[in-house]
């Protein structure tokens, strides 16, 4: 499948394997000007390139290995200041599930 309908894409990472069928999923950040989406954070199965996540993000994802010990790797990524999220960024932590 095509990884990204978007024009740009930055910041590939590695995640670990965060929906747990044994392949190392890996994020990347994209974005496409002409149509006014920008900085979209993608993460994506390893195994067959599935759309697992899909944020507003102004970094890439940054692995945290399995942090709530459930078997499933996690990962963390900056959210942008916006409504209903105040007026700084934050870090959101996502488990793999």
């Amino acid at each position: 499948p095509a990884l990204s309908p978007y024009g740009s894409l930055t910041d590939f990472t590695c995640v670990g394997d965060i929906d747990g069928d044994g392949y190392e999923d890996f994020g990347y950040r994209a974005d496409d000007v002409s149509l006014g989406i920008g900085n979209v954070l993608l993460i994506r199965s390893g195994a067959t390139g599935a759309l697992l996540h899909e944020f507003q993000s102004w970094s890439e994802a940054t692995a945290l290995g399995d942090i709530d010990g459930d078997g499933h790797a996690d990962f963390a990524f900056v959210l942008p200041p916006g409504p209903g999220k105040g007026p700084s960024t934050c870090v959101r932590i996502v488990y793999g599930r």
